[in-house]
């Protein structure tokens, strides 16, 4: 059973025993018994109707809330999907460039290695 179910239900018997307890505790005549019995239902009933126009309030706003929640949801990720594409095409021509220039390093290093090897072997010739 959800909590609004619960409290409803809480609501309506907590109701009833106050009413019944009213009624049983005060003494009354037959006629007068029954005509604040009738009151007292009337006013449960209006009572219970106006929970439950309540609770259908409270259920559409909870409706409304998790559509909008949801939209709002989407619409982030998918403005953090776009930030995330466009800063990749930002980077890209950096990453190229990266790329390149560390090939060229690695190039240099090799020729740098090589140099250093025929030097040594014409050192111990």
């Amino acid at each position: 059973m959800s909590k609004g179910n619960s409290f409803v239900l809480g609501v309506v018997v907590g109701s009833v025993i106050g009413s019944l307890t009213m009624l049983l505790s005060t003494p009354k005549s037959g006629s007068e018994l029954r005509s604040a019995i009738k009151e007292n239902s009337r006013d449960l009933s209006e009572k219970l109707a106006h929970l439950k126009h309540e609770a259908k309030d409270f259920l559409s706003l909870i409706e409304k809330s998790t559509k909008e929640g949801t939209q709002v949801v989407r619409e982030f990720t998918e403005d953090v999907q776009k930030t995330i594409n466009e800063w990749k095409k930002d980077i890209e021509p950096h990453q190229l460039n990266i790329q390149r220039e560390m090939k060229e390093i690695e190039e240099t290093l090799q020729q740098l290695e090589e140099a250093v090897t025929a030097n040594r072997h014409q050192i111990t010739e």
